[in-house]
Formats: structure tokens, sequence, C-alpha cells
């Protein structure tokens, strides 16, 4: 698989372009505020574009800063979505459906294991991740310490 990096701009405008097109499109991805589900700069996703946007969904979006993220929809209030990272102690993010450049359909972990993010052992898993957020500093200080290795 080619590799090529490009400004956030250029890149998002492109994927934006393939996606509306009917296209998959995948991206490594970068940062760490979806750990444990996605490590960033080792796993890829796949993304697609969704004609309906559900609770539980990953999904590239512009939010109301103007930067893109990659974030799990956790509440949809008409055409108004609140995103939060897995990863996130706290913080959301806002946009809007019309912001929104795909959906998140597939994890590839550098392990080579894959995840279907549509199927019910996933949402189950993100679902229970939400309500566990109180303990999350927790969970994710143990899941760092044991799986993600120091440069």
């Amino acid at each position: 698989m080619k590799r090529v990096t490009m400004v956030n701009d250029l890149l998002f405008g492109e994927v934006g372009r393939l996606l509306e097109e009917g296209k998959r499109v995948t991206l490594l991805t970068k940062g760490n505020s979806m750990r444990p589900f996605i490590e960033g700069e080792k796993d890829s996703v796949e993304l697609q574009k969704s004609e309906h946007v559900r609770r539980g969904d990953i999904l590239l979006a512009k939010v109301k800063s103007g930067r893109h993220v990659m974030h799990r929809v956790i509440r949809i209030c008409g055409d108004d979505i609140t995103l939060m990272g897995d990863g996130n102690l706290h913080g959301q993010e806002y946009c809007q459906t019309r912001d929104v450049l795909g959906t998140v359909m597939l994890i590839r972990h550098a392990s080579g294991r894959t995840t279907d993010c549509q199927s019910a052992m996933h949402q189950t898993a993100a679902l229970l991740w939400r309500w566990l957020l109180p303990f999350r500093r927790y969970l994710l200080a143990i899941h760092n310490r044991l799986f993600v290795r120091r440069k």
C-alpha cells in the first residue's frame, strides 16, 4: 500500500471528494484520542460515506473549530452531532451532519487483526467504554502501561 503525506486541508478535501463518489478510503490514523480502540500511527481505518449517522459511530468530521477529527458520536439532536474521542477524559466537539466526511467502517490494527465497527460486538464494547467514563483515566493508564511501547 502506498503511503502519502500531505497538508490536512488538501488531504481531507480529497478524502471528502472520494467518499462523495462512493469510494472507500483507507487512512493511517494519528494521535491517541481514540485509544484503546484505535492506536495512532499504527492502525488504519477504512471510511465510507454513510447516509445515516448513529450514536456510537466513529466519524471523520470537520468540527466547529475548523479542524478535522475522527471521534465517536455520543449524541445526535436533529442535525447537531456531539463527538468525543474514546481516549479523552473530557472535552467534546460539535459538528452538523453536513460536516461529516465519512464513517469508519473497519479498523485495521497493526497486529493484522480487523474490527468491523458496525458489528454488535464493537458497538457493545464502545457503549460499555462510554459507561466507564468516570473510570477511564485509570483504565487508560493501565492500558498504556501494558500495551503501549515507549519510544
